[in-house]
């Protein structure tokens, strides 16, 4: 969803953040390459998605309902 349909890495990693804009901003600084800009997902979280070291994949996402709130799994 977050990349536009560009396919996964074989190994990707998720880290949910406070902040998926400004953390994607710092994993960039820092050397990461952005291959999706943090966006609104359907399910109410904001994901973005970058290449890391060693060309691990990484997705950052922020929860834009509060858990009370979240559908349960």
């Amino acid at each position: 969803m977050e990349a536009d349909g560009q396919p996964s890495a074989r190994l990707r990693v998720a880290f949910e953040v406070d902040d998926a804009e400004a953390a994607t901003r710092d994993l960039v600084d820092a050397g990461g390459t952005l291959i999706a800009e943090p966006r609104e997902t359907p399910w109410r979280s904001v994901n973005s998605r970058l290449n890391g070291p060693a060309g691990l994949q990484i997705t950052l996402f922020q929860e834009l309902d509060p858990p009370a709130d979240r559908p349960a799994d």
